[in-house]
């Protein structure tokens, strides 16, 4: 700022021009330093702004990761323990026979033993049957039943009598076994109504389809 020249003045006011012209001067830089100030200020918030934004930035990615992770640890967990409950073990199994006398009282036409494996304890069974022969005496009437660990199904009944005449049987029943180990058994049983009976073309067949769980 230029000076005031002493001429150009009262001698009088030389003092207060001064004054002024200080004050003004002091003014300028007071100006300039908080111009600077706010500048280096914005600069300092800029870069505070600018790192911040970046810890957000990482934290979202750290947050990505982390639930892809617990989400493929889930997925890993999910599966192991649906491999775990899906794991089966199936058997099957069928016999027949022939040539047998059926009775009033019954008998056992057909029995197999089935193994249970190592590590199962649970199963679920199914079982058909079919008996069939001629009869021997007027009016006579064949029944047949499948009994699966010593639970017995519905008696099946032949159609007609069986005078002299072929008459046939298959009775079928499942079941859902629990606390296994070892072995149970599957039967096939028949009988006849008054009898006596005939083994003539007598036969029989006994199919079991099980599928254990552990």
């Amino acid at each position: 700022m230029p000076t005031v020249p002493p001429f150009n003045a009262d001698p009088a006011m030389v003092p207060f021009l001064r004054w002024a012209q200080e004050s003004i001067m002091g003014l300028q830089q007071e100006s300039a330093r908080r111009a600077q100030n706010e500048n280096n200020t914005n600069r300092g918030q800029s870069g505070t702004i600018d790192a911040l934004q970046q810890q957000v930035q990482d934290l979202n990615s750290q947050q990505v990761e982390l639930a892809g992770a617990y989400q493929a640890a889930a997925t890993a967990e999910d599966l192991a323990s649906v491999a775990a409950d899906a794991r089966i073990s199936p058997y099957v199994d069928s016999a027949g026979t022939s040539g047998f006398t059926l009775t009033t009282g019954g008998i056992t036409v057909i029995s197999r033993t089935i193994p249970v494996p190592s590590g199962f304890t649970r199963a679920l069974v199914f079982a058909t049957g079919f008996v069939n022969g001629l009869g021997s005496s007027s009016g006579d009437r064949m029944f047949a039943v499948v009994s699966i660990d010593g639970n017995s199904g519905q008696e099946s009944q032949a159609i007609g009598s069986i005078n002299q005449q072929w008459a046939a049987v298959g009775p079928s029943h499942s079941a859902s076994l629990t606390g296994l180990s070892g072995s149970f058994n599957v039967n096939l049983q028949g009988r006849i109504q008054t009898g006596p009976g005939s083994n003539t073309y007598t036969n029989a067949t006994l199919t079991i389809m099980t599928l254990f769980l552990p």
